[in-house]
C-alpha cells in the first residue's frame, strides 16, 4: 500500500442502522395504510350487503306482517262487537254489585273471549267516568283506577249529543 493513496470512505455502522431504521419505519406505514384502506373497503361492502339483505327481508317480510296485523285487528273488533252487543255484559256492567265483583268479572270475559281466534292481552273494563272497575294484562291483575281517555270520549260524546 502506498501512502499516496486515500482510504476509501467506509459507510459508519450508525449510518446503516438510520437507514435500516428509515426503511422499516416507511414499510411499516406503508403496510399499516394499506391494511387501514383495506380495512374500510372491506368494511364498507360489508355494510352495503348486509343494508340490502336486512331491505329485501323487510320488503318480503312486511306483507307478511300487515296481514298478520290485519288478522288480529279483525279478531279484536270482532270480539269487542260481541261483548258490546252481549246480554250478559250489559247485564253484569249495569249491576253495581256484579260489576265490582272480580271474579263476575273475570269468568265474563273468559265467556266472551272463548269464540275469539286471538286471546286479549289486555282487558279493562270502566264505567262512563272513566273509573276502571276491571284491569287484567294476559291474566295478571293490575291496579288502575281511571282511564282519563274514557272519560274525554264520555265527555265529548256527551257534548255532542245533548238530548
Amino acid at each position: 500500500m502506498s501512502t499516496d493513496e486515500a482510504p476509501t470512505p467506509q459507510p459508519s455502522v450508525s449510518h446503516h442502522l438510520r437507514l435500516r431504521t428509515q426503511l422499516f419505519i416507511a414499510s411499516a406505514m406503508l403496510s399499516s395504510a394499506i391494511l387501514l384502506v383495506a380495512a374500510w373497503v372491506i368494511n364498507n361492502q360489508v355494510v352495503r350487503e348486509a343494508r340490502q339483505q336486512v331491505q329485501i327481508e323487510v320488503e318480503t317480510l312486511l306483507p307478511l306482517y300487515d296481514a298478520i296485523w290485519q288478522e288480529y285487528g279483525q279478531s279484536l273488533a270482532t270480539l269487542g262487537m260481541t261483548m258490546a252487543g252481549s246480554p250478559i255484559l250489559k247485564t253484569i256492567v249495569g249491576d253495581p254489585r256484579a260489576s265490582r265483583d272480580r271474579a263476575t268479572l273475570r269468568e265474563m270475559v273468559g265467556d266472551l273471549s272463548q269464540g275469539a281466534a286471538t286471546a286479549a292481552d289486555l282487558i279493562i273494563i270502566t264505567d262512563g267516568a272513566g273509573q276502571v272497575s276491571f284491569a287484567e294484562v294476559r291474566g295478571v291483575p293490575f291496579e288502575l283506577k281511571t282511564l282519563d281517555a274514557a272519560h274525554a270520549v264520555a265527555l265529548s260524546t256527551a257534548l255532542d249529543d245533548p238530548a
